[in-house]
């Protein structure tokens, strides 16, 4: 709130505080703080970095540039994909008609994802199902994933370095059209966009 002061003509006069005394100014101030700490802080994942196809049998690495404006390559079931250390493997694909209570939208079926996660970053990553996404025919869902009975879904959470988890993302689609799940990247690793085949 203002001061108040008296001017030469003897009347009180309401004077405004500064912009930079303000509670606002210094509230976006910390904001734009946090922002800056946050992204300087993303460690290695950068713009530029490289996702690889990583053998697994010949323990050799195909590396492929991702930086943008360049296609992305495209993984199939069984590869896997490495972002700087950031591993994702599709392991295996279904499809079910659902249970009684809990069934797809018509002409559609569980569409259920087996995927493993690997950090062999030299620190701390995130994994998160929003992350992911169902290309039916070219179109992303933006409804995310569901749940089916019996199903076991990925959680979110933080893998250690060296850590694993295994998990399930289960979507909706037509099985007879082109799938693919699309890795949309973290907060950190937002500018890669990987793809991986279902059928």
């Amino acid at each position: 709130m203002g001061k108040k002061v008296m001017g030469s003509d003897g009347k009180m006069y309401k004077v405004k505080k500064p912009f930079y005394q303000r509670v606002w100014f210094w509230l976006i101030a910390v904001i734009v703080v946090f922002i800056g700490v946050g992204t300087l802080g993303g460690g290695d994942n950068e713009s530029g970095s490289n996702v690889k196809k990583v053998d697994s049998e010949e323990k050799s690495t195909s590396t492929e540039s991702t930086t943008e404006g360049q296609k992305e390559e495209t993984f199939k079931i069984g590869d896997t994909a490495s972002i700087d250390g950031y591993e994702i493997k599709v392991n295996s694909v279904e499809f079910q008609d659902g249970s009684e209570y809990n069934k797809p939208a018509e002409g559609k079926q569980f569409v259920i994802i087996n995927i493993t996660i690997t950090n062999n970053t030299d620190e701390k990553q995130s994994f998160n199902p929003l992350d992911y996404s169902l290309n039916e025919d070219g179109v992303s869902s933006s409804t995310g994933f569901t749940y089916a009975d019996g199903v076991d879904s990925l959680s979110s959470g933080d893998l250690d370095k060296g850590a694993s988890v295994t998990g399930n993302l289960v979507g909706e689609a037509n099985p007879n059209s082109k799938l693919k799940l699309r890795y949309q990247g973290n907060f950190f690793l937002s500018d890669h966009e990987v793809d991986f085949d279902l059928n």
